[in-house]
């Protein structure tokens, strides 16, 4: 999946949706996005990240082409995926 992919899929949704990863079957908050040239990072963490906030760290990037993958430790995992959750305000990257 790449950047643009999320973007889209996210698009329609509430500003207070909040963003999950599921790794290895169990879900966590994504708390961080790091992007290079490259690649976009997805780190789990305490405290889920909303569209809203999301949308403040991206919304000034002009290239969205990167490939998603969520990090689990040091191993990477390609975001292939979204499960979107309207009645919870939640969408879970898979």
């Amino acid at each position: 999946m790449r950047l643009y992919n999320l973007i889209e899929f996210l698009n329609n949704l509430n500003e207070d949706t909040e963003l999950f990863l599921r790794i290895h079957g169990q879900d966590y908050p994504l708390s961080k996005i790091t992007i290079t040239a490259d690649e976009c990072l997805l780190y789990p963490g305490k405290q889920a990240m909303t569209k809203k906030r999301m949308y403040k760290m991206i919304k000034n990037l002009h290239r969205h082409t990167s490939y998603i993958w969520m990090m689990n430790g040091k191993e990477k995992i390609e975001a292939y995926g979204i499960q979107i959750s309207i009645e919870n305000y939640s969408a879970t990257l898979m």
